[in-house]
């Protein structure tokens, strides 16, 4: 076992207006991440943390 273990945030921006609809927001979040979780992987991650509510729209 690895003495060390690359560990990966993701944390990004919506791209829809948060009145669009709920699918726009997932479809656009989901594709964004994969991206992201791709581009974790290249740099050896080994764990990739989503945030919380990462695929639909968050008001607060």
């Amino acid at each position: 076992m690895p003495d060390k273990v690359m560990i990966s945030l993701i944390q990004a921006a919506n791209d829809v207006h948060w009145d669009g609809p709920v699918q726009a927001h997932k479809q656009k979040a989901i594709e964004k991440h994969i991206k992201l979780i791709w581009e974790a992987k290249a740099k050896s991650a080994r764990r990739i943390c989503l945030q919380g509510i990462f695929y639909g729209p968050y008001l607060c």
